[in-house]
């Protein structure tokens, strides 16, 4: 892996020359009858330790201000966040689509139309920016001296902010999708937008950057997932809703809480009267009749719940036959 740096002049020949970081191969030379030389440092393995201490190295040579040949620190940055940022388009373009379908702003749904054949800008411009407040804050600032600003002819600084403040901005991002959706991405849009543009046009970056550009991309695509999963269950739900499934879910989450009550009332009274060589053989019935019910299907269970009502019926009365044998006020339970 190897930086290479062309230098015009010998100004700061001495100091670059001098400068001879451990680990690295320092390589000087001369272009014929110019003033012209090249200066490169390279390191033996092409992996993240390798691009840092190039990195290190690149921040220290910029100072002399050096026309830069090559930057393979750079570029080896540059391949590990190109695919993050790949993920991160594809991601994006998934949510909107799917915001924008389940959204009933027919607006939004013709905005985000072929956002394939939108570039990277476009598309935060789209998400982000209110042109009409664009607007209004430009007929502001280009106003007529004698103009009045906001029913006043002089103002202060405060005043204007004010103003500003009070003008409601409407973003698209905010008309389909939730607060909580990707707060990253809706806060730090000029940092991402700024990274991806580092990224996919190879400009030259240093460790920071590099580091500060996966955090981010790492954290955007992760709260990514996270709206789009949530979108997905909203649609599922949207398109199941009022329809005979949804019905018979909801049916049999109810059965299946009555089962669970069931059964604590089973265990109660075994508990209570202790007749478990009595009962022993129902109670053994009744508890593999709960597993088997819990693991029914929806149009299993209306049968089996029935079933296990009547042995809890069964386990009663068979309790209340045996009070006598233990000496218990039948009418105290």
């Amino acid at each position: 892996m190897t930086n290479e740096y062309l230098f015009l002049s010998d100004e700061h020949r001495a100091m670059v020359g001098a400068y001879r970081p451990d680990g690295i191969s320092v390589e000087v030379s001369d272009i014929d009858k110019t003033p012209l030389w090249i200066i490169s440092y390279s390191v033996a393995n092409k992996n993240e330790d390798g691009a840092n201490k190039l990195s290190e190295v690149h921040a220290t040579v910029m100072q002399y201000s050096p026309l830069v040949l090559s930057c393979e620190s750079s570029e080896y940055y540059n391949c590990i966040l190109f695919p993050l940022v790949n993920e991160l388009e594809r991601k994006l373009r998934k949510l909107l689509y799917l915001a924008a379908s389940i959204s009933d702003n027919e607006n939004a749904k013709e905005n985000v139309k072929q956002l394939e054949e939108k570039d990277f800008s476009e598309i935060f411009d789209l998400l982000f920016i209110d042109q009409n407040f664009i607007l209004d804050m430009k007929k502001r600032i280009n106003a007529e001296v004698k103009s009045q600003f906001n029913g006043r002819s002089k103002y202060t600084k405060d005043e204007i902010k004010l103003y500003l403040d009070s003008v409601e901005e409407h973003a698209l991002w905010d008309t389909i999708l939730l607060k909580e959706d990707v707060p990253t991405l809706r806060s730090r849009f000029r940092d991402v937008q700024t990274y991806r543009n580092d990224v996919m046009h190879a400009h030259n970056i240093d460790k920071e950057q590099f580091e500060k550009a996966r955090y981010l991309f790492d954290k955007v695509n992760k709260e990514l997932d996270s709206a789009i999963d949530r979108l997905l269950q909203k649609k599922k739900i949207e398109q199941l809703k009022n329809t005979p499934t949804v019905s018979a879910a909801i049916k049999s989450t109810m059965q299946a809480q009555e089962l669970s009550t069931i059964s604590d009332i089973v265990q109660s009274l075994a508990l209570i009267f202790n007749q478990k060589e009595d009962i022993s053989g129902l109670l053994s019935v009744t508890h593999d009749l709960v597993e088997v019910v819990r693991t029914a299907s929806a149009n299993q269970i209306p049968s089996t719940l029935e079933r296990l009502q009547q042995q809890v019926q069964d386990i009663t009365r068979l309790l209340t036959d045996n009070l006598p044998h233990r000496g218990t006020d039948k009418q105290g339970l």
